[in-house]
This record gives structure tokens, C-alpha cells and sequence, in this order.
């Protein structure tokens, strides 16, 4: 049966993959951009720095896919107050403003609104954040469960992808025999985009309400993750140097865990949670496709300087 969503930030990695995963199944979706002509069909400038006098007419739908905000922990972390108008009171100024317009509202949360002192922690448990951003998720959390309205909240841990920066820069330096420097002391528990967007999905399109987390099976230390790469792709395992964070930066915090416990997802939306190397083995295709794009660039720049 088709039916109608709105995409909150729709120009993020994640509500832009989940815009085309519901276009290519025939729903009618509406996104917000931060640019964009408000007379284009389905999309809408929203921009959540202005007042909600200033943003456009709203549609209504079955449900509203919260993506969008200030995702950045250095930058959270450095400016608290303009972050938190963007991410805590213009993200419940806007649940307010779809009161009545929508059937389910969802809001992407993380794994940050915990502290990581623990591992697998429950949808359950209290939360206890030790960042900024972390605070601010769970801020809304705690306001979009106080509304009269269907809700739910899907807290992920490190989405990964093809062209997450950090894999990238990894393997351009490995490729290029240059040595790289990754955390010893810094964990996460990846998760493929497409998992992201298949559970999302499912929530949404099946009305589901409460909290659902979706976490690797475990953790994995960054230079972990760059030793499987460099396993992966045959190249040079010594030019790996792992070093502590502490010693090149200044982390607000650094949880010692970031699994959260993915049960009710995996019961009730039929979703399967991968080791963190299945996850990266799933996205190193990709990541070799977009190499293969940048050095046939090159190659047709270098020509054309002869």
C-alpha cells in the first residue's frame, strides 16, 4: 500500500538514502533541504536556525522521519547554545508544529545518550550522556516522550559507509604507502547504512512506537578497524601506528563501550545485527569503487595537462 512520509533533513546521509529507498518503492516522499525551491513537488527549504514563523507549510503524511541537525561533536561541544537551538528547541518547536499532521513521529537518537561505561545497555536504562551532543539527543527524548502524539526513537551506534571520510582518508594513505595514526583508545560499534535505512523503514512504514536500538554486535578499536582494511586490501600492515587520543586530542569523552542491545529490533523487525567486520566488509566495495573514480580523474587530469 503507498504511503505518504516526510523526510526532515532529507539532504542528510541518512534521509537521503531513505528518501530513495521509499521512491524506488513507489511511497510519496517529502523532503526538507536546507536549500532548495519551495515550488519544487515534494521538496521544501526548512532551515531550523529560523523561527517556526518563518518555515514553510508542512504536508501531511503517516509519518515524519526526523534527520536533520547538527551531528558534529567538536562542533556541539564548541558552540552548546546555537547547537542546541538547532538540535533540542527547534526539533520539539517543529513535533509541536506536526501535532495532528502526521502518524508516527521519529527521531534518530544515539548511542551517546548513554556513557559508555557500560556495554549493550538497554532501551531501558537511564540515560546518562557525557557530551554535548549526547545531551541534546537525549533532551529531545525526553520531550518527544511527553507529547501526545505516536512516537518513536531509533537510537543508532557509527552508521558506516562508502564515503565515510576517516575509511577513506585510511586507505588513500595506506595506498599510498604514507603511514597512518589511528586511536587505540577509541571504540564504536558499526553499522551498514543499509541496515539504517531498513529498519527505519520498517518503524515507519509499520506504525511501530517506543525506542528500537540498532548496534554491532560489539566493538572495535579504530586501529582495529584500519588493521582489518589493510588485511582486506593487501596493503602494508606496518604502516599502521596506532596511538592513544589523548596524546594528539582533547576528546570530550571517550566511552570505553558504544554496543547498545539491539534485541527488540531483531525480534520484532525480523533485522539482523552484524559483527563490526561484516559491516566493513560491506561497504569496502564501494569504498574501492569511489578510489577507482578518483584515480580514473586523475588520470584524465593528468592527460589534459599534455
Amino acid at each position: 500500500m503507498k504511503q505518504r512520509f516526510l523526510i526532515v533533513g532529507a539532504e542528510s546521509l541518512i534521509g537521503s538514502a531513505l528518501r530513495d529507498h521509499w521512491r524506488q518503492s513507489g511511497h510519496e516522499v517529502t523532503g526538507t533541504y536546507l536549500e532548495g525551491a519551495e515550488k519544487a513537488p515534494h521538496r521544501l527549504r526548512l532551515d531550523l536556525r529560523e523561527p517556526p514563523q518563518h518555515w514553510p507549510s508542512l504536508p501531511d503524511s503517516d509519518a515524519t522521519i526526523l534527520c536533520s541537525g547538527i551531528t558534529n561533536l567538536d562542533a556541539c561541544r564548541r558552540e552548546p547554545a546555537a547547537s542546541q537551538l538547532v538540535n533540542v528547541t527547534r526539533i520539539l518547536d517543529l513535533i509541536r508544529c506536526l501535532h495532528g499532521r502526521t502518524g508516527l513521529l521519529l527521531f534518530l537518537s544515539s548511542n551517546l545518550v548513554f556513557d559508555g561505561s557500560r556495554p549493550h545497555r538497554q532501551a531501558t536504562d537511564p540515560v546518562c550522556p557525557q557530551t554535548e551532543y549526547g545531551r541534546q539527543k537525549a533532551a529531545v527524548e525526553s520531550g518527544l516522550s511527553q507529547q501526545a502524539v505516536l512516537w518513536a526513537i531509533v537510537r543508532l551506534t557509527k552508521v558506516m559507509h562508502s564515503r565515510f571520510a576517516l575509511l577513506q582518508q585510511w586507505h588513500a594513505s595506506l595506498r599510498a604507502r604514507r603511514p597512518i595514526r589511528p586511536f587505540s583508545d577509541f571504540v564504536c560499534a558499526p553499522i551498514p547504512l543499509n541496515l539504517v535505512v531498513n529498519g527505519l523503514a520498517r518503524v515507519a512504514e509499520r506504525q511501530q512506537t517506543g525506542i528500537w536500538q540498532l548496534s554491532a554486535s560489539r566493538d572495535i578499536t579504530y586501529a582495529d578497524m584500519t588493521r582489518h582494511m589493510a588485511t582486506a586490501f593487501h596493503l602494508d600492515d606496518p604502516l599502521i601506528q596506532p596511538v592513544e587520543s589523548r596524546f594528539v586530542y582533547q576528546a570530550e569523552h571517550v566511552p570505553l563501550h558504544t554496543t547498545l542491545d539491539p534485541t527488540r529490533a531483531v525480534q520484532e523487525l525480523g533485522l539482523m545485527m552484524p559483527t563490526p567486520e561484516e559491516t566493513l566488509a560491506s561497504v569496502y566495495p564501494g569504498l574501492l569503487s569511489e578510489s577507482q573514480s578518483h584515480d580514473a580523474e586523475c588520470d584524465r587530469t593528468s592527460d589534459s595537462t599534455h
